[in-house]
């Protein structure tokens, strides 16, 4: 008897282990940084990104969530997020026209700048891609907001004008905002993808790493939401890139 109830709390005990264990988040998989523990306010988002291969670290298993996100950084994640197939059939498609524009001196985020700006996707975000330093310097609060008002735009998705009203009434340094950026600004607060600190928005104000996993991580679950149940498999490949507007392939070196 007295085995067989051990037997029985064994099996009850194992039972357990594996319960617990399907509960546990499936990033636990891949593992967190060292420097982003279970309690930073971004942990999810940032395991989640990584999860999604959106996002890598800064070496020695560290992600630097406090650090500001570069332009570079800024058009690799959005890419990885919400473009990976078009991104990988247009390159294909154009892989001779792209060497021939950038020669040798193509650095790790050419391409896809290159590809973003092709496709309106950095229009009037405040980069110039052949310039190093410029896609390697801090983006701003305001051109984040441009930037991801570009991708809804090319995902397809409206804001009305009574939702952007609407929206001015919780910004309280509107007047700030530059008026180029606030249209872009609008159609973030309206979808409740961006907020402010204490009803200021602060739009010159850099944005860090963990921010733009949380925005992002917003972005794609408001497209997860209104996705089309039977999308079109094939995925639209922007035609060989003539320069782009703003493009000077001449500038592709590092900026002293």
């Amino acid at each position: 008897m007295y085995k067989k109830n051990l037997a029985r709390l064994l099996s009850l005990l194992l039972a357990l282990v594996l319960l617990c264990g399907a509960a546990a988040p499936a990033y636990a998989a891949v593992g967190s940084f060292s420097d982003v523990p279970a309690g930073h306010w971004a942990y999810d988002d940032i395991m989640w990104a990584r999860q999604n291969g959106i996002v890598g670290g800064i070496g020695s298993n560290m992600f630097a969530p406090g650090d500001d996100v570069s332009y570079a950084a800024m058009v690799e994640m959005l890419c990885n997020a919400f473009f990976a197939d078009e991104y990988e059939a247009y390159e294909a498609a154009n892989a001779q026209r792209l060497k021939e524009v950038f020669g040798e001196d193509t650095y790790w985020f050419s391409y896809r700048a290159y590809f973003f700006l092709s496709n309106k996707l950095l229009t009037n975000a405040g980069a110039m891609i052949t310039s190093y330093s410029s896609m390697m310097s801090a983006m701003n609060r305001n051109n984040m907001a441009q930037i991801i008002a570009n991708v809804l735009t090319k995902k397809g998705v409206t804001v009305t004008d009574a939702q952007k009203r609407a929206a001015e009434a919780e910004i309280s340094d509107l007047d700030a905002i530059p008026a180029a950026y606030r249209d872009a600004v609008l159609i973030c607060y309206s979808l409740d993808l961006l907020n402010g600190t204490d009803g200021q928005f602060l739009g010159g104000n850099h944005t860090t790493r963990a921010q733009a996993c949380a925005v992002i991580r917003r972005v794609a679950d408001l497209l997860s939401a209104g996705e089309d149940p039977d999308p079109d498999p094939s995925p639209e490949v922007t035609p060989s890139p003539d320069q782009p507007e703003g493009f000077e392939p001449s500038v592709v070196v590092p900026d002293e």
